[in-house]
């Protein structure tokens, strides 16, 4: 394409409009001067008109020229000739690329294998991929007619070829390296240029020395080539060391998914193992009207919390959970008077984590405002790391056993009090048996001294 936009092969209309324009203001000026000229020089132009065609010829030529030339030829020229200089530095330029990119590139020509393709079409064939597959002495035949124009150095590398000539030489031995991977590329080739697209495929080839080699190319119809496939570029990069290594990859892949289903079955055992723990721990502690939870120190929290305890508390496990977020506010279910006889518990549990600590008994009121007693122990555990930042906590409800305690202690007290009674009334009808047998002596005694007087 010119600097004007003009192209090569294009006629340049406006020279062509230039010189008509040129010839036509010169021909008239001529044919003015002739009229204008004095009369014996036009009687004489009369009687000889050929005279007249020649002068006006020559006249012509000698002005039109240099003003045709200057104004119309010499521009197109200059444009015409830096236009060729620069397709002259654009092909040493693309020449130097094609022979030294890193990746191999061959140029082909299909053009017979266009016009095979367009007969089929013609035949009235619409899926022609599958027919070419149906038919693979055809597409055999039609790989044959493939010639190779050029290879860059990097594609004979890739081959372990020394010149083209030896490259050509293999690509145009069809039976050393022809199979059914090349038949399934070449029907998809073939297909995606009738397409005008892209066509990209993976296919193992053989190296000059035998060596197989795992091979991605990637077809293309330049534009401008898309009528004739005159022009194909194929690039070619060896992919045989990705694929081993996407291949290790896999393998690695699989043995880690092998370990990580034994991993997932082990911890589904135990897991399982573990729910069936709790299950039998929440049984047990049903059982014993016990409620536990685990605390976790650091969350300053429990994280876990039984059906019984959230009971106790008047609560359902969510709303426990949710109640109780920190020490803080368990104080709030703890009666005043017990507070701080239940931080001492907590603190001496927290001080003294490896050793046992004593249990603790306090009141809680519950939402409902009843007064519950509960005796509470807790005991550290120890994780896989070693460390103790967790313990659990075991409460029992025990207000049923205080009040009976309560009740037996008023029982005894009023057995207390009524053998106390008892007592003083013995000793009051002690003491009135006896003025009565003193006061039966003394009339006794009164009798018989009146019977001697």
């Amino acid at each position: 394409m010119e600097p004007n936009g003009v192209y090569l092969n294009t006629p340049n209309i406006t020279l062509i409009v230039r010189i008509f324009v040129v010839v036509a203001i010169v021909e008239a000026a001529i044919m003015l001067a002739f009229s204008m000229a004095p009369t014996s020089v036009q009687l004489l132009l009369q009687q000889y008109p050929r005279t007249v065609i020649v002068l006006d010829i020559i006249t012509l030529m000698l002005i039109s020229s240099p003003i045709v030339y200057f104004w119309g030829i010499r521009p197109f020229v200059l444009a015409h000739s830096k236009t060729e200089s620069l397709l002259i530095d654009s092909e040493r330029r693309y020449g130097f690329l094609f022979a030294h990119l890193p990746q191999g590139v061959m140029v082909e020509d299909y053009s017979a294998v266009k016009k095979g393709v367009d007969q089929l079409l013609s035949e009235g064939i619409k899926d022609l991929e599958t027919y070419l597959k149906n038919n693979p002495e055809l597409l055999y035949e039609l790989a044959s007619k493939v010639r190779v124009v050029a290879a860059n150095h990097a594609l004979l590398e890739l081959y372990g070829c020394d010149s083209l000539r030896e490259l050509i030489a293999g690509e145009e031995d069809l039976p050393l390296w022809w199979n059914d991977d090349w038949l399934a590329f070449y029907a998809s080739e073939i297909m995606s240029f009738t397409r005008n697209k892209k066509h990209k495929f993976e296919v193992s080839d053989t190296r000059e020395d035998g060596s197989d080699f795992k091979t991605s190319v990637i077809s293309i119809v330049p534009k401008g080539n898309e009528e004739t496939w005159s022009k194909v570029l194929t690039l070619h990069e060896d992919i045989t060391v990705r694929r081993q290594r996407e291949q290790m990859i896999l393998d690695n892949q699989s043995v880690l998914e092998k370990l990580v289903k034994e991993r997932t079955a082990k911890l589904e055992a135990a897991f399982s193992a573990t729910e069936q723990s709790e299950a039998f721990l929440a049984q047990c502690t049903e059982i014993a009207h016990l409620g536990y939870a685990i605390w976790d120190n650091d969350l300053d929290r429990d994280i876990t919390v039984s059906k019984k305890l959230a009971n106790i508390h008047g609560l359902t496990v969510e709303e426990y959970i949710d109640t109780v977020s920190s020490t803080e506010r368990y104080l709030d279910f703890v009666v005043p008077d017990d507070r701080a006889k239940y931080l001492s518990y907590e603190n001496m549990v927290f001080a003294d984590f490896d050793d046992e600590v004593e249990s603790v008994e306090y009141r809680i009121m519950r939402a409902d405002g009843e007064i519950r007693y509960l005796h509470q122990r807790s005991q550290p555990i120890q994780v896989t790391s070693g460390q103790k930042n967790k313990e659990i906590v075991v409460i029992q409800d025990v207000t049923e056993l205080k009040q009976a305690e309560i009740n037996l202690k008023e029982s005894l007290k009023a057995l207390k009090k009524s053998e106390t009674l008892r007592v003083q009334a013995a000793n009051i009808a002690n003491k009135a048996r006896g003025d009565q047998e003193r006061e039966r002596k003394e009339s006794a005694a009164q009798i018989i001294q009146a019977s001697k007087l």
